[in-house]
């Protein structure tokens, strides 16, 4: 393939993509995946925002523009966000195994009894 082909995507592309090395083999004949993952990091919100800022990346992938304070920060939101998502998980968990608990003997025993009468059936139609 035409060297000049491939460098004008390597040049256009290269500003966003972070994830996924642009080399000539790969652009001269993407396999499907390597385009899903090039269309789903155009598509993602940093990309979005790395292009209206003028970032570019450099040979690692990572930005030159953005100050290791930033990064932190970043990095801090990020992690306080994922602890957040499991301190809300676990309480819900919690309350299921609260309901399960409140929930009287003859509830359990008639819930098990519709689960028995099910599998029986499966089985029967198995047959």
């Amino acid at each position: 393939m035409n060297a000049a082909v491939v460098r004008r995507p390597q040049e256009a592309l290269g500003k966003v993509i972070r994830r996924r090395p642009l080399t000539e083999k790969l652009l001269s004949k993407p396999p499907s995946r390597y385009l899903h993952d090039i269309i789903t990091e155009l598509s993602s919100e940093d990309a979005v925002k790395r292009v209206l800022s003028g970032e570019k990346g450099d040979a690692k992938g990572k930005s030159s523009l953005m100050p290791k304070s930033q990064e932190l920060d970043n990095k801090n939101a990020k992690e306080e966000e994922s602890r957040i998502h499991r301190d809300k998980e676990d309480r819900r968990n919690s309350e299921i195994k609260e309901k399960y608990k409140q929930r009287s003997k003859t509830e359990r025993r008639f819930e098990r009894r519709k689960q028995t009468k099910r599998k029986r059936k499966r089985q029967r139609k198995g047959k």
